[in-house]
């Protein structure tokens, strides 16, 4: 009598308990295991109360579980059911006893059923029901693709990446065309050749003999087979061995084998199974989203299983998504921590992943043992590999993502091994899917997957080699971050381009060095070199944690490391300011970092803080302490015959003048600033700099458009941008236009253009510090809501100085409650049309003559400063207050002459109003 099997049929539904599967008819139902151990258990004392604690022995073997989890199952089961709809129901909870079967069940013994169309129904018996596949739909039909052209299909992949699953449902695929005999051979617990041939009669059904691969031959050659060999990489010479012998033996034989890595027969076709997909790093993603990622799907379906019944909402989907990237896509360990979900939310899922191979150790019973453990998983591939390879594994662990070969040599290097050995284990370890690998156009890339890394660190820990790791490590980073003195130019490509790739393995190397404590001057040796390129790339802010503990650790160091002690200060003051603003204690480093550097006579850095500590004056509205560091940077660079210090010494002399009010020396400043044609831009920019020519142009037309040159100004403002955008330096062209060119554009009245450099900036402060972005959102608030004194008083309260000056004079708005005090404070570039919005943001009527005398005061602080452009706003002012009063002769005594002092610009708005005045009176 051939093999039968146990059904149950009640309803529409089938269940059979030997293929762990219930059936809609045809169709197969997604239920959890143990909701059908539950429904099983019913089934079998169908129409009698089976208790709680039956239920619970049963299928939870004994282990004490919530009354909530058993109802939570049993719920799942009903809507899997469809209990209660049409009024037709199946189970019935008895309160206070347990649950009862009420739906007539039918229990029946049957054959094995055929396949459909005579096929074989050895695949029905011989390879276990496949688990239905998540993320792999197009996998599958390539697989099954490449099986039909190609004789030999391996599945290669890490450990608990799916390979058995594809394989198993590639099978089945295959059976729905082809009359095949499918037979598995699990080799797990195969030894060598002779037992692999041995475990295939047992799969094939034939008698077993002293010499099985004959027996194995002779039955393959009856029947076209396709023969499954799973987990093949600890035998890998034999597999081999016998799929070569079995191939050769007919031409209706397939192999479909799964390992990590091939199995190098000739014809062999290598599929490598990637891991399921995860939400970026930076994704911020809703559970909507979420769940179209393969490796979320899985999770929350294995999570549905075991609670019986989950559906993601939005809270847990950023720890949904933080658990499948932690995990790297890889759905045995993504199981693994789905069957902690009795115990533990989301959330705490995530966090304890944190220590993954304690957390991730509760696998599914009767599953392999290496399947029992994420720590087993990893520990089963690393003992197949050799010595020197398994000792790789932990030295890898020390790159923190991507790393070229070159990288991997000069590790092993530490370690005093070859570069030829070194390169043969990272290729053999690629080779047995412990590596991922990346080939592009420019190379090959490297990277070890965060469990597997996870895992190279224990194993590095416990061979006491971590710091020796990390040591060769910062060695080779400092050598790579080293600005080779004998290149061309101040920061070659060459070394911008090591710089850039060396930065995540900088920061793991700073971790280890600083933030453990492991070897504060081996960090301190790193910081040295890569300082340069963090002033260029903008690093400085994101690396701030490690520079106040290596400069503490420098202060103990005897003899003392002052240029480093220098440079670091800097860093920090820079850092600093661009974070948080110039607070004092800013100021004070920045100027004890002076200090230090006119000690050791190092007059570019003298000059550096000098031009730091000036602009920092600048924006808070400190004037008079901006001029005074003007000054200072001129005597200091007096004997630097550099063109670019020169440049910027005059351009910072035209600025302070223009700030202070002082508007004629500030043109002669700028003229001699720019007197030599326009210096061509250095190779690189420091990212926390001004490109002295851009700024020289920007300086200069705002100083044309105050002192009445308005065409002129606008001319050299469009230059300005020009320069700027060739340059394509961000801070340059965002300072540009926010201190100088969108200002222009609004004083003209030009609001489109106005509009379109605002954008520029926005654009460009996406490269640059976020004070930028700011600003540029300032603007778009100006020109979009110019009426709106909510939106302004909301933006002046976090206003710097400088911006509150600024805006005061684009929009009476932005004047603020304190305007008059403020413009009385200290003559400055804009006291006179501050003191002239003191007085506008008053009502007409209520012109006295104190507002007269502020007028006055304005008007002749604006001649003084030789501001033509502050003076015709202040006599158009003046004027609409004596027209309003019906004093007309007054009125055109006031603008007349002024109006009459320009020789350009009559397009623009202050004259067109001023035109208009006059041809009123």
């Amino acid at each position: 009598m051939g093999s039968q099997e146990k059904v149950f049929s009640f309803g529409a539904f089938h269940l059979v308990p030997s293929r762990h599967q219930l059936l809609e008819g045809d169709r197969p139902m997604r239920v959890g295991s143990r909701a059908l151990g539950l429904l099983e258990l019913l089934l079998e004392n169908a129409g009698e109360v089976v208790t709680k604690q039956q239920l619970t022995t049963a299928v939870w073997n004994g282990t004490w579980v919530e009354d909530a989890n058993l109802r939570a199952n049993i719920g799942a089961l009903r809507k899997v059911l469809g209990d209660g709809r049409d009024g037709r129901r199946y189970i019935v909870n008895v309160p206070g006893c347990g649950y009862r079967f009420v739906e007539p069940v039918v229990s029946r013994r049957r054959p094995v059923a055929p396949q459909p169309n005579g096929k074989s129904s050895s695949l029905e018996w011989t390879l276990p029901i496949a688990p239905r596949l998540i993320g792999r739909a197009e996998t599958l039909q390539e697989v099954t693709a490449q099986l039909a052209i190609h004789r030999l299909v391996t599945i290669i992949g890490s450990g608990g990446i799916g390979k058995t699953s594809l394989a198993l449902a590639v099978a089945e695929k295959w059976a729905e065309s082809h009359n095949d005999v499918t037979i598995l051979i699990d080799l797990t617990t195969v030894r060598d050749v002779a037992h692999l041939w041995t475990a295939a009669t047992r799969a094939l059904g034939v008698e077993s003999t002293p010499n099985p691969q004959s027996q194995v031959i002779r039955s393959v050659r009856s029947h076209e087979h396709l023969i499954v060999l799973d987990n093949c990489e600890h035998i890998v010479a034999a597999a081999a061995e016998f799929s070569a012998t079995v191939l050769k033996s007919g031409a209706g034989v397939r192999v479909l084998a799964t390992s990590r890595e091939p199995l190098r027969v000739q014809d062999e076709w290598a599929h490598r199974l990637a891991p399921l997909d995860s939400p970026d790093r930076d994704a911020s993603v809703t559970a909507q989203d979420a769940v179209r990622y393969s490796a979320v799907e899985l999770l929350v379906e294995r999570i549905a299983a075991v609670v019986g019944g989950y559906e993601l909402n939005d809270r847990d989907a950023r720890f949904a998504a933080e658990i499948c990237r932690s995990l790297d896509g890889n759905p045995l360990a993504l199981e693994l921590a789905a069957a902690q979900a009795e115990a533990f939310s989301m959330q705490e899922l995530a966090e304890g992943l944190r220590d993954r191979f304690e957390f991730l150790s509760n696998g599914r019973r009767g599953g392999p043992l290496r399947h029992q453990s994420l720590y087993a998983m990893l520990d089963w591939s690393c003992q197949l590999l050799s010595s020197d390879e398994r000792a790789m594994v932990g030295r890898l662990c020390v790159f923190p993502t991507w790393f070229e070969m070159a990288d991997a040599i000069q590790l092993g290097i530490g370690f005093g091994m070859s570069a030829t050995a070194v390169s043969g284990c990272v290729s053999n370890l690629v080779t047995k899917s412990i590596v991922m690998a990346r080939i592009t156009a420019e190379g090959a890339r490297y990277r070890l997957q965060e469990t597997v890394r996870a895992f190279g660190r224990t194993k590095l820990d416990s061979a006491r080699e971590t710091d020796d790791a990390f040591r060769a490590l910062v060695a080779h980073v400092t050598e790579a971050l080293t600005l080779d003195p004998t290149a061309d130019g101040a920061a070659p490509s060459r070394w911008l381009a090591r710089c850039a790739h060396q930065m995540e393995n900088a920061r793991a190397c700073l971790d280890w060095a600083i933030g453990d404590g492991r070897d504060l001057t081996a960090g301190v040796n790193l910081i040295a070199k890569a300082l340069p390129f963090w002033m260029i790339a903008s690093r400085l802010i994101e690396h701030r944690a490690y520079l106040e503990p290596a400069l503490a650790h420098l202060l103990t160091r005897r003899p003392r490391r002052r240029r480093d002690e220098l440079a670091i200060e800097i860093a920090i003051g820079l850092s600093r300011y661009f974070s948080g603003g110039p607070t004092p204690h800013v100021v004070d480093r920045l100027k004890h970092a002076l200090a230090l550097a006119r000690t050791l006579g190092l007059k570019p850095q003298e000059l550096n803080i000098l031009w730091m500590l000036y602009g920092i004056a600048g924006n808070w509205g400190d004037y008079r302490a901006q001029m005074r560091f003007a000054k200072q940077f001129g005597t200091a660079s007096s004997h630097v015959r550099e063109p670019r210090t020169k440049v910027r010494r005059d351009r910072m002399l035209a600025r302070a003048y223009h700030d202070i009010g002082d508007q004629r020396t500030a043109v002669k400043e700028i003229k001699r600033a720019l007197a030599a044609p326009l210096l061509a831009a250095p190779v690189q920019l420091d990212a926390y700099a001004i490109e002295d020519g851009t700024a020289a142009l920007a300086i200069r037309s705002r100083i044309l458009w105050v002192t009445g040159a308005i065409n002129d100004a606008k001319t050299v403002a469009e230059e300005c941008l020009a320069r700027g955008l060739a340059l394509d330096h961000a801070q340059s062209i965002c300072w540009a236009i926010t201190f100088n060119l969108c200002p222009i554009a609004i004083w003209s009245g030009d609001l489109e253009n106005a509009r379109r450099l605002t954008l520029l900036a926005m654009a460009h402060s996406e490269q640059t510090f976020d004070h930028w972005n700011e600003w540029a959102q300032m603007y778009r608030v100006l020109l979009d809501q110019p009426a709106d004194a909510h939106a302004a008083n909301e933006l002046v309260r976090r206003m710097i100085p400088a911006q509150r000056d600024i805006f005061a004079t684009l929009s009476p708005v932005f004047a603020g409650d304190d305007i008059r005090q403020r413009a009385l404070r200290r003559p400055c570039w804009c006291s006179p049309e501050l003191m002239r919005v003191a007085v506008e943001v008053r009502p007409a009527q209520e012109l006295g003559e104190t507002d007269i005398r502020l007028l006055r005061k304005a008007d002749l602080l604006a001649t003084r400063q030789g501001a033509l452009s502050w003076r015709l706003r202040i006599a158009t002012t003046l004027a609409r207050r004596y027209l309003a009063q019906d004093e007309g002769s007054k009125a055109r005594a006031a603008l007349a002459p002024v109006y009459e002092g320009f020789k350009q610009g009559f397009q623009t708005r202050d004259l067109q109003l001023a035109a208009e005045l006059l041809a009123e009176m």
